[in-house]
């Protein structure tokens, strides 16, 4: 099986003398596989979603997808991406929306219409699809950018917390398609900081901390060696534990309640 997306010592460093969001990665992601960039916030995600879209310039290595060697600044329609760090096209409608982007990918005007009206009832807006964007809530607008990824013909798709506000059904749905497209020969990065969900959709795993890869490997590997055998833990979301330490949570006083430290140590509140 061949590498649809692979990373080599890839970084990225913002400024001169800034951080490395990202550093020295490398991994591959198999054709027809699932793999779930997972990670705390700061960890790298985005920045390697970006840089593999070529809306990022890594400040070193290279980064392949499809066989074609990334350029920042020039997008690839074999791609769907999702991201809710991208502006929306305020001035349209849901509908017009993605239409432009099928358009934009070179699908017939007749052909976007058929596929948008097929996702957005897919999706159900309640109705809202013909409301401009900036009245739409944050699963609404969610769902917009989901279906803008999947309006072309894409061979990878690259996620980046694409569940973010979608809502239980809309969530099953997506992971459905998800599963579908990795079945049918499809590729699929998604970065997530929820790892029930990676691990529910998800057929491989690579641990992001600090921009370093702490550790990649098959979830199904994973499960049959460590699932559920760290005090019920799911066996992914175990081995992050593992790798990157549990957090340690001091006890803040003032919210138990009762103690000396609530409520100014019994003042009245606006006291």
């Amino acid at each position: 099986m061949s590498a649809a997306i692979e990373l080599r010592e890839a970084s990225k460093r913002y400024g001169d003398w800034g951080r490395f969001a990202v550093e020295a990665l490398s991994f591959a992601v198999e054709t027809g596989t699932v793999l779930g960039l997972v990670g705390p916030n700061g960890a790298g995600k985005t920045t390697t979603i970006f840089m593999l879209a070529g809306l990022l310039e890594p400040s070193a290595g290279t980064l392949r997808v499809l066989g074609r060697e990334v350029r920042p600044g020039l997008g690839d329609p074999r791609v769907g991406l999702v991201s809710g760090s991208l502006e929306e096209f305020d001035y349209l409608t849901g509908t017009e929306s993605v239409i432009l982007v099928g358009r934009l990918l070179g699908l017939p005007g007749r052909e976007a219409a058929r596929r948008a009206e097929a996702l957005l009832k897919l999706f159900d807006l309640g109705g809202a699809e013909n409301g401009l964007l900036p009245t739409y809530s944050s699963g609404m607008k969610q769902k917009i950018r989901v279906a803008c990824a999947l309006v072309g013909t894409p061979e990878v798709l690259l996620l980046d917390e694409p569940f973010e506000a979608l809502d239980i059904t809309a969530s099953a749905i997506l992971a459905e398609i998800i599963r579908r497209f990795a079945a049918g020969g499809g590729t699929v990065l998604l970065a997530s900081h929820d790892l029930r969900l990676v691990e529910r959709v998800a057929t491989h795993y690579a641990i992001l901390k600090a921009g370093r890869l702490v550790e990649t490997g098959s979830l199904s590997a994973l499960a049959s060696g460590t699932a559920d055998g760290g005090g019920g833990h799911p066996a992914l979301e175990q081995r992050f534990w593992e790798l990157t330490g549990p957090p340690a949570v001091p006890e803040l006083d003032w919210l138990r309640q009762g103690s000396e430290g609530s409520a100014c140590a019994g003042e009245p509140a606006g006291s």
